[in-house]
């Protein structure tokens, strides 16, 4: 789901998706044990190097996931790779403070 949204996506972005897919409406709960699963296995996938988070983790700046590079290049074509690149550069600018 994060590599084909085109950009890193939040928590709260990943939550509107998931609500999406099993039809949920959009104001509606996910049960307290999924989001906990959902958070963990996001924390997990993040230390075993699958997915990249930037960003300080607060409300005015929250966590962005997004896959890590050798994944896409491993196996994605050309063009995914270069818009995966583009979508990474900003990402980390954005988290420095670098396009300031």
């Amino acid at each position: 789901m994060i590599r084909w949204y085109g950009k890193p996506m939040t928590f709260a972005d990943i939550r509107a998706q998931v609500k999406q897919d099993l039809d949920i409406e959009p104001d509606g709960k996910l049960r307290v044990s999924f989001e906990r699963s959902l958070r963990r296995a996001l924390h997990r996938f993040v230390c075993d190097e699958i997915l990249i988070s930037v960003g300080n983790g607060g409300p005015a700046d929250p966590l962005q996931y997004l896959p890590h590079p050798l994944l896409i290049a491993f196996g994605g074509n050309k063009a995914e790779i270069q818009a995966a690149s583009a979508v990474l550069t900003d990402a980390i600018a954005k988290a420095t403070g670098a396009d300031r």
